[in-house]
């Protein structure tokens, strides 16, 4: 049992391997053979490892599934700092050295793509790159009134931590396409909404304000360009938090990037789609 943001208790328990790392506890977990060619996921913001319940069934027939909760989020630590995606990156990378993970093909949903591009920017070796509906720069984001508000100084935290657990559900499903419910979505909604609320503030304000300063510093477009390695952008054609036309045509500049579309999905094709997410990486790693 553990207690959530709101100090209600939680009847939930790690799917995976608690492990030391650095200074922090992260929670991974490992599927299919450990011969298989390696396929690193890293979920999004407010999410967890659990995000990719339904994805990861469809790969680890063939491939080692490695997966782990970034700090602030599950069963991982949750410090007062460290949320940027250079800081997630660096964690990440002494997880995968620790774990002997090499040239894996490395899948990043959302917050985890920007966690993803930094950590093959400070030297981790990949043999692919996925990128999961995240837009190159926040002139592609529809950002809500309510994530502005929450991260106001002083107020935003007083507010934030007067929030009901009720109050992520229509935040959950903003990440899915338009008329999609949680219920459809989610084997237990339950604990995916204990999961968002779990996620403590100063990981809810800073995770947001880092990774605009660093697409703001440099898109993820030109950042893609600029590692010049093969990469896979997938999209959510009805995605509500990242404009999919524009951030696709953006991609679609860039030498060595392909992207493919899933016309039906929101913001989450591993879950909404995971067949359609599976078939498209597994073309991606033969390719």
């Amino acid at each position: 049992m553990r207690v959530t943001a709101t100090g209600t208790a939680a009847e939930f328990e790690p799917i995976g391997t608690i492990m030391a790392v650095e200074d922090f506890k992260i929670h991974v977990r490992m599927d299919g053979p450990d011969e298989g060619p390696p396929i690193v996921l890293v979920h999004g913001f407010l999410g967890s490892m659990r995000w990719f319940d339904k994805l990861v069934p469809l790969l680890s027939d063939e491939f080692r599934v490695i997966r782990a909760d970034l700090l602030g989020h599950g069963f991982s630590s949750k410090p007062g700092h460290g949320y940027s995606p250079q800081s997630q990156a660096r964690v990440l990378r002494a997880l995968l050295v620790d774990l002997d993970v090499v040239d894996p093909v490395l899948v990043g949903h959302s917050l985890g793509a920007d966690v993803a591009v930094s950590l093959v920017e400070q030297g981790f070796g990949v043999s692919k790159l996925v990128i999961i509906n995240e837009a190159p720069d926040y002139t592609l984001v529809n950002r809500p009134f309510v994530s502005k508000l929450l991260r106001l100084p002083v107020l935003g935290e007083a507010i934030f931590r007067m929030l009901p657990t009720s109050a992520y559900r229509p935040v959950l499903a903003s990440f899915l396409a338009p008329g999609r419910s949680l219920a459809s979505t989610f084997d237990d909604v339950t604990q995916t909404v204990d999961d968002a609320d779990g996620v403590p503030y100063a990981c809810f304000r800073d995770s947001q304000d880092e990774k605009e300063r660093f697409v703001a510093d440099q898109p993820l477009d030109q950042r893609l360009a600029a590692l010049g390695i093969s990469t896979l952008v997938m999209f959510g054609g009805q995605d509500q938090v990242c404009q999919s036309d524009g951030s696709c045509a953006r991609y679609r500049n860039v030498p060595g990037v392909t992207v493919e579309i899933l016309p039906e999905s929101g913001h989450s094709p591993m879950l909404e789609n995971p067949t359609g997410t599976a078939e498209i990486i597994r073309k991606c790693v033969v390719s």
